[in-house]
């Protein structure tokens, strides 16, 4: 296992994992916005730049025998929604308020952490959250803070035993691509 800093070359795989950690987010918010292109192409493009949050440059890659098996992408809180007020229509942007509000804009934010299925129970995604909480540290950043589903029990359950406290909960509006619900829950502890 090998954690390495994410490269432009990244860029499918951290679309990918993107898309899946939202749980349907990122569907919700870009299904159909780009004819041709799917939500996990559209995050891909926006991991292939060199600035913008979910650029590379903020994302670092796990490896299992050479092989990219996930990724975490974390940068500054107030980077959150940067890159998608113009590209999203008023319509969608619904679902991203709840975030908005209860994000700490003075925290190192973890935006997504998802390791590929055939890979997971190998505890890559913890190793991941401590290098993101070294990173936080490193820059000076108080606090750590990410956005959970209430119903992705999975995730939940190892931010809850890497010591995140829950500050905050909020119901964005139902839609069919949302894989967990529609409880939202923010999450903190210190770096």
């Amino acid at each position: 296992m090998q954690l390495r800093p994410a490269r432009p070359e990244d860029a499918g795989l951290l679309g990918e994992m993107l898309v899946e950690a939202g749980g349907g987010i990122f569907e919700v918010l870009l299904e159909g916005l780009v004819p041709g292109l799917t939500p996990a192409q559209m995050m891909a493009e926006a991991a292939r730049r060199e600035a913008g949050g979910f650029s590379f440059r903020h994302a670092t890659v796990v490896e299992v025998d050479g092989i990219a098996a996930g990724s975490l992408t974390a940068f500054p809180a107030g980077l959150f929604g940067s890159e998608t007020s113009e590209l999203i229509p008023p319509d969608r942007l619904v679902y991203l308020a709840p975030m908005q509000q209860m994000l700490d804009r003075g925290s190192w934010y973890i935006a997504a952490l998802a390791i590929r299925s055939e890979h997971r129970r190998r505890h890559l995604g913890g190793r991941l959250l401590r290098a993101s909480f070294a990173a936080a540290r490193e820059q000076g950043f108080p606090r750590i803070s990410l956005h959970v589903w209430a119903k992705n029990v999975t995730a939940l359950g190892l931010y809850l035993c890497l010591g995140f406290d829950e500050t905050g909960s909020a119901r964005v509006p139902e839609h069919p691509l949302l894989r967990h619900g529609t409880t939202l829950l923010a999450l903190s502890r210190p770096a």
